[in-house]
């Protein structure tokens, strides 16, 4: 990397007599305008005492001394400036050092150029003592520009300088690209790698998910004459095991084992705990044997690891063993260790087993005696847990623990009369009840439903400032949900949560519920917020019934917001949230927001109940807006056979009124098939209609002419003959039937009489002269339609040229900010959530199937509608403020 810097100016014009040095031309960086001092008495005694003493050790002295580095800084250029003196690497030495750890990059990179440029004697061992210094101080962003105008000065560094830097840059977690800055640069000036430095780079690449070009590296090993040691495939083998290679770990670790490389303390002390946290048992006794051959002593984190993988896998004589060998040697392992193997002894009911081991390896342990007790309680055997309490408290092992399991299993199990019995005994013996205790006797009286007593505990528990475990606070939050003491209740929830105790999240529900259930949903809402802090879990049933609450209270725009809360939280949508949004925003007279809601509903496969669809199709047929899912509405009826004449009912006169009378025909012959009888309101709609076009052109009305009825050509009475069921179409039916009298309760007297031909010979004399004025018509509307297009034509294609550019500018926006995260996964696929991660590629799904070429298909508002809410959830997730400013911000759905 190459900086252009400035050229010296000096303050004044030089004598062309006077004979300055080569070094003051090749110095590029010194100014030799002084800066204010904050001492200008001591800097002039300073200046003084170096005129007659101006040698390099004096100065050294001089820069030593001074503490202000614009003093330092002046000192050393007017030192520059003197005649028959000149700088050495020593005094560069020093006062990069200075302007390194002050920070000052831009002074640090001019001195070492002047440094490299002046050519001074040792200069190449001040540049690596620099390097040294600065990687020691953890000074790493001064150490690689050092490096760097080292190797531009035409030095080049040995390898330990660099290896020196790179594992710093590594232990330290610095960015990958600066390490792999400092790699290109070693190659640049031909210095050829060592494992150590191959070591770094592979460190790195793991550490940053590279998985596959880590690997490639460590292939390309011996290609580059290195040899893989243990440091090698420690990094290899753990870097395969963090990120999800177990497989191909494993076979990296036979490769070296076959390979002849012995490991050091440090690969066993890595990996054998990794091996045994997978599962990997045989590896990890393989690795423990050859440690042991090596005469390396395991530490306390390879004991329990080992043996915890041991005792998962019921290899209790092997877990007993190594951990015998371990106190063989002089070693302690770990109280878990032990509580492992006795707790892999109760797993298989081997009580005699557990006890034998107890005695013959922990006699004196507290905690392996109290997992006994606990087995003894978990499998039903309570007498020989009592028989063990008491010994325990014969050799004066037994703490307050151990008579807590026994306390709590009589409190669940027996009852609370025998648990005061139990109590009674501890106090006798001088052990004095503490919060494990309280929280058995509390978890008793929930048992017997006595949830004053156990009210009057936990205010007890709570004036000694003790914290009880979830499971206590979960008994009594749902008993006193149950007697409808809802105070109490957010009482109690409100402590543990702040002490950081979580309520289970069926109990936590319930609490929402009967909060929301009293009218108190801005309680619940706040309730909410404190589960965030404690750890309580919050899952879509929690959302679900705030959103109910709040849309019961009229509150549809807050309904909004929880569902934001709900999408960030990682909560999937189910059907009765979605009816919510949709009843939600009928009463705001969303409508866009109804039908994209509802598009949702039906894209995952869930159908509105028949309250919400009623609500539904009332709001939107009530404004003429049914046309906005027309596509929907076939989902909706082909999916249910439940919907009731009431919503056919309702769809049919929308769609008609709308001008979709074949949609509204059409979903009549369904209605009809299905057994459903249209009310009056669809049935004089539709036939009086086209009763108004037969009378208008000149057919006889008749209300009762039952003796030319004609019941095969009525769609009500098909009943009576539903082998001709397919072959009428009720269009058919109004125009080319003949005279009919309904017999349907519904219908009856209404009649329909078809064209005779004496009429339409009667209209043939007056034909002419009755259509001369619907010809001129015609003639004028066509005149007028053909001016229009003319007219119209220019300005409707500035209107599309203006409308297809910003919606084009809008998806360029959307794409860049998708290929922006996306880059961003690439490099780190951590930093996003998977619902972020998904949400990202639903939006790039969107923009593929934006029609492009058809501008006119009818998905585009769709596909746009969801883009924006999609990107909104997005922003929302990652917490940051982004919004395209070329599109208007939308009204329709605030968040």
């Amino acid at each position: 990397m190459v900086l252009k810097l400035s050229t010296l100016k000096f303050p004044f014009k030089l004598s062309p007599c006077r004979n300055l040095p080569a070094r003051y031309f090749s110095t590029t960086t010194l100014q030799l305008d002084l800066q204010p001092h904050p001492n200008p008495d001591d800097f002039q005694s300073k200046i003084q005492f170096l005129r007659n003493n101006l040698y390099p050790d004096s100065l050294l002295r001089v820069l030593d001394q001074t503490q202000d580095l614009n003093s330092a800084l002046n000192i050393f250029k007017w030192a520059a400036l003197q005649k028959r003196f000149n700088h050495t690497a020593d005094t560069y030495y020093h006062l990069i050092l200075k302007l390194g750890f002050a920070g000052n990059i831009k002074e640090l990179d001019n001195f070492c150029l002047n440094l490299a440029r002046d050519k001074c004697v040792g200069a190449e061992e001040a540049f690596a003592s620099l390097i040294d210094t600065f990687v020691k101080r953890s000074c790493l962003n001064e150490a690689t520009r050092v490096l760097v105008r080292t190797i531009s000065g035409g030095y080049t560094p040995s390898i330990n300088v660099f290896n020196h830097l790179l594992g710093a840059l590594v232990s330290q977690k610095t960015d990958f690209q600066q390490v792999l800055f400092v790699y290109k640069e070693m190659v640049k000036a031909g210095v050829l790698p060592t494992v150590d430095t191959l070591n770094s780079l592979l460190e790195v690449l793991f550490e940053t998910n590279r998985v596959e070009l880590g690997l490639d590296q460590f292939r390309r090993m011996n290609k580059k004459r290195c040899t893989p040691n243990a440091r090698t495939f420690e990094i290899v083998i753990k870097g395969l095991i963090v990120n999800g290679k177990l497989n191909d770990a494993v076979l990296i670790l036979h490769e070296m084992l076959d390979l002849g490389c012995r490991p050091d303390l440090s690969f066993y002390t890595c990996i054998l705990p990794l091996m045994c946290q997978e599962n990997k048992l045989e590896e990890g006794i393989q690795l423990f044997r050859l440690m042991r051959a090596s005469n390396l002593v395991p530490d306390s984190l390879i004991c329990r690891h080992l043996i915890r993988c041991l005792c998962i896998n019921l290899h209790l004589d092997d877990a007993t063993n190594i951990l015998r060998e371990i106190i063989e040697i002089g070693e302690n392992p770990p109280v878990d260790s032990f509580v492992d193997i006795v707790n892999a002894f109760c797993e298989g009911e081997s009580f005699s087993e557990a006890i034998h081991f107890l005695e013959n390896n922990s006699a004196d342990l507290t905690s392996p005696y109290n997992s006994l007790l606990d087995g003894c309680c978990k499998a039903g055997n309570f007498f020989l847990g009592k028989s063990q309490l008491d010994k325990m408290s014969e050799r004066g092992i037994a703490d307050c623990d151990s008579w807590n399991i026994l306390i709590r299993w009589v409190c669940e199990n027996v009852g609370i009369k025998k648990a005061y019995e139990l109590l009674g005994s501890m106090i006798v013996r001088s052990l004095v009840p503490d919060s494990g205790t309280y929280a058995a006797l509390l978890l008793g009286n929930c048992k017997l439903n006595k949830y004053e007593e156990a009210l009057e505990l936990f205010y007890y528990t709570r004036s000694k400032f003790w914290v009880l475990d979830s499971i206590c606070y979960s008994r009594l939050v749902e008993g006193l949900c149950r007697l409808e003491k809802i105070k109490e209740a957010v009482e109690v929830y409100s402590y543990m949560s702040k002490s950081g105790c979580s309520l289970e999240v069926t109990t936590f529900n319930m609490l929402i519920r009967a909060i929301c259930d009293v009218g108190k949903v801005d309680e619940a809402i706040k309730l909410r917020q404190l589960a965030y802090h404690s750890g309580t879990s919050c899952s879509t049933l929690t959302y679900t019934t705030i959103m109910l609450a709040l849309h019961k209270s009229q509150r549809a725009k807050d309904v909004l917001v929880i569902l934001s809360q709900m999408l960030i939280g990682g909560c999937d949508v189910h059907a009765e949230a979605y009816c919510i949004l949709i009843r939600s925003m009928t009463t705001l007279n969303r409508f866009k927001d109804c039908a994209f809601f509802l598009k949702l509903m039906l894209d995952e496969g869930l159908i509105p109940d028949s309250e919400t669809l009623h609500d539904l199709f009332s709001c939107l047929a009530s404004h003429s807006q049914l046309h906005l899912v027309s596509k929907d509405i076939d989902k909706i009826i082909s999916r249910s056979e439940n919907l009731d004449s009431a919503i056919y009912s309702l769809l049919i006169e929308g769609l008609w009124k709308e001008g979709c009378k074949s949609e509204a025909h059409l979903l009549l012959d369904l209605m009809l098939e299905r057994g459903l009888v249209p009310d009056a309101t669809i049935h004089t709609l539709l036939i009086g209609s086209n009763v108004k076009e037969v009378t208008s052109s000149g057919t006889t009305m008749y209300a009762n002419s039952m003796e030319e009825d004609n019941p095969q050509n009525c769609r009500c009475c098909v009943h009576s003959h539903p082998q001709e069921d397919q072959n009428y179409i009720i269009l058919s039916q109004l125009h080319g039937s003949d005279v009919h009298i309904c017999n349907r309760t519904a219908f009856s007297g209404i009649v329909v009489m078809r064209d005779s031909s004496a009429m339409d010979s009667f209209e043939d004399i007056f034909d002419s002269s009755l259509k001369l004025e619907e010809t001129h018509y015609q003639e004028g509307y066509k005149e007028g339609y053909n001016h229009g297009i003319e007219t119209g034509r220019e300005e409707a294609r500035q209107v599309g040229l203006r409308t297809g550019s910003e919606t084009g500018e809008e998806l360029g926006f959307y794409k860049g900010c998708v290929d922006v995260w996306k880059s961003a996964i690439r490099i780190d696929p951590t930093r996003f959530s998977a619902r972020v991660q998904k949400g990202i590629k639903q939006m790039e799904e969107f923009i593929g199937k934006y029609p492009v070429t058809d501008p006119e298909s009818e998905s585009v508002e769709e596909i746009m509608d969801a883009l924006r809410l999609k990107f909104r959830v997005i922003r929302a997730a990652l917490g940051v403020k982004l919004e395209y400013d070329g599109y208007p911000k939308p009204k329709d759905i605030e968040f």
